[in-house]
């Protein structure tokens, strides 16, 4: 069974049986993940696996899908270049996963392998 919260009648946070909490103001999932050598996930919410797509392209598979189109991601920078850009997508079709992409703009064209990479990802 779940728990949920009301104000003025609408429902603002909801507690799931398997303990997480879902609202507009909670993570819907949170990571890190080393790109260095097989890409892993290093500390993470509501992440299951790490897929490594290519050069510099992976991908945050969620353990619970999110419900809504209504998703929005933000990713970090590990600051060991500083030309690095990240790019972060979301899987619209499933929402079950997030996307990531890095890229150099000073040493070369293409994907790169970085560090680490860091995102967060809210849903309504």
């Amino acid at each position: 069974d779940n728990l949920s919260f009301f104000a003025a009648d609408v429902e603002k946070l909801q507690i799931t049986s398997d303990g997480r909490g879902l609202s507009e103001f909670t993570a819907h999932a949170w990571g890190e993940i080393s790109c260095q050598g097989t890409p892993a996930l290093v500390v993470g919410h509501n992440v299951s696996s790490i897929t490594d797509h290519a050069t510099g392209r992976y991908r945050a598979n969620y353990s619970n899908s999110s419900s809504t189109d209504n998703c929005v991601v933000a990713s970090g920078q590990n600051n060991s270049y500083y030309d690095e850009i990240y790019y972060v997508d979301v899987d619209q079709s499933t929402n079950s996963r997030a996307a990531f992409s890095c890229t150099r703009t000073g040493t070369g064209a293409g994907f790169f392998d970085t560090y680490k990479m860091t995102f967060i990802a809210f849903a309504t």
